[in-house]
């Protein structure tokens, strides 16, 4: 089974995102988590996480309230066990400052979030066809 791991504290952001995943017909479980501290104990298993799935692709918000994204994009960097998962950047920053940064720390692709419902399916489904193949094959 493929999983979309997506970080984002917010629900109604959480909510389109999968919805575009369905849309986009993507074969995959999507599996959330609110904030930069839970994303980073099911990154390692730990706690009520032990047992997850390694996900396939991270999809991470930058701006969360408790461990901001950044931080997580710079520990799943340091961890040798999680670095070749790929991480796309989904936040509401286009500031090429911050892209450049997110780059740098590793992630593989950045997202400005989508202004329309269109827009995300066309990301989503682009990102997981460019880290995921098999998993869009149905789009």
């Amino acid at each position: 089974m493929r999983v979309l791991f997506h970080v984002e504290d917010d629900d109604g952001i959480a909510a389109v995102f999968r919805a575009a995943v369905e849309e986009a017909r993507i074969d995959a479980t999507v599996s959330r988590v609110v904030g930069g501290e839970q994303a980073l104990r099911y990154l390692r298993g730990a706690g009520l996480y032990s047992g997850a799935t390694r996900p396939d692709i991270v999809f991470l918000d930058l701006n969360m309230p408790d461990v901001d994204g950044w931080r997580v994009l710079w520990e799943i960097g340091a961890d040798e066990s999680l670095r070749s998962i790929p991480v796309v950047v989904l936040t509401t920053s286009s500031r090429q400052s911050d892209k450049d940064h997110a780059f740098a720390l590793g992630a593989r692709h950045y997202i400005t979030k989508p202004s329309s419902f269109d827009e995300w399916i066309i990301e989503v489904h682009s990102a997981c066809r460019r880290f995921m193949p098999s998993a869009a094959a149905g789009a």
